[in-house]
């Protein structure tokens, strides 16, 4: 199975000369405009085109830190991050996991914390990556960031809208440099020239010569509302059981 890459060739159609430098304060500052919001949200998994799994419920996320979504119906659970703890809560068996955030890498913490709703990569890729000009495809510039310690993978190729200035899609190479991952902003939510929330998103994962494919819609968004720290509390009961791969003192 395979997961279908950008067309990496350059375009005859010229771009200026940007410098890598430019284009992330760019991006930062499109992405800068939004830091919070909430609303409705649907999951679907496919695995080789059968669907397999649809949640919905909602949504809420605040930078820098702050997240909870709830899926309702046969699978009830919340998902939260409060910048001290992750947790899945599934309320009908009252257990859930546990991980604490001084336990957790920066890429885990940015996986997931609240970053990926807003869509800007950029954000981690600041902390521990060498970024450059790649190339430029169908109008659009392609970012390549390297990491400067060895990871799980060699190297991440960004899309970015010069229009825009926003970011259509990530791409993750594993140590052989085969396409591994992806994912796309389908759509957005605009506000005039200076809002970009992305309201679609489909990731493209390759799991055991699988292509598992997880596609996110997000409905009835409010940006940049006010959310107060109680707004991402789940309510799990005293004696709920929390299995954590974490060791306590």
């Amino acid at each position: 199975m395979r997961i279908t890459g950008f067309n990496h060739c350059l375009e005859a159609e010229e771009l200026p000369d940007y410098s890598a430098e430019y284009i992330i304060s760019r991006i930062n500052e499109t992405y800068s405009k939004v830091f919070s919001a909430q609303g409705r949200i649907t999951r679907t998994i496919e695995v080789d085109n059968t669907e397999i799994q649809r949640h919905n419920g909602r949504f809420a996320v605040k930078k820098p830190e702050h997240i909870i979504t709830e899926f309702v119906g046969e699978y009830h659970q919340y998902v939260g991050f409060d910048g001290k703890n992750f947790r899945i809560y599934f309320p009908n068996e009252n257990k859930g996991i546990l991980q604490k955030n001084s336990d957790m890498s920066h890429l885990e913490r940015y996986i997931l914390g609240p970053e990926p709703f807003f869509g800007n990569i950029i954000t981690l890729l600041k902390q521990g990556f060498s970024i450059k000009v790649a190339d430029r495809v169908d109008g659009n510039i392609i970012l390549k960031a390297t990491p400067h310690k060895p990871v799980n993978f060699n190297f991440i190729l960004v899309s970015v809208d010069p229009k825009t200035w926003s970011i259509k899609a990530i791409e993750h190479f594993d140590r052989k440099n085969n396409l591994v991952s992806q994912t796309k902003f389908l759509e957005y939510k605009t506000v005039g020239d200076s809002l970009f929330f992305p309201t679609k998103t489909e990731t493209s994962n390759i799991i055991r010569d699988t292509v598992r494919v997880e596609t996110t819609n997000l409905t009835r968004i409010q940006l940049n509302i006010t959310l107060d720290d109680e707004s991402f509390s789940i309510p799990f009961k005293n004696n709920t059981e929390w299995i954590s791969n974490i060791e306590e003192e």
